[in-house]
């Protein structure tokens, strides 16, 4: 988790670069992100942009 100001460019290009990233678990394997949640409770609108953009990887939820 980290917090930002969702209104920057910068968060959003931080949050498409952890998905492409690829780590390395205790046991010797490679292991990437295949799904996240964000939080569209306060910028909703610049959450459903990311969203749109990166369909492969999450959905919206709505309660």
């Amino acid at each position: 988790m980290f917090k930002s100001n969702p209104g920057r460019d910068a968060v959003w290009n931080k949050l498409s670069e952890l998905l492409n990233n690829h780590f390395l678990g205790s046991n010797g394997l490679e292991y990437t992100i295949s799904m996240m949640a964000v939080d569209a409770g306060y910028a909703t609108q610049e959450v459903y942009n990311w969203i749109r953009s990166h369909q492969e990887c999450g959905r919206r939820l709505k309660e």
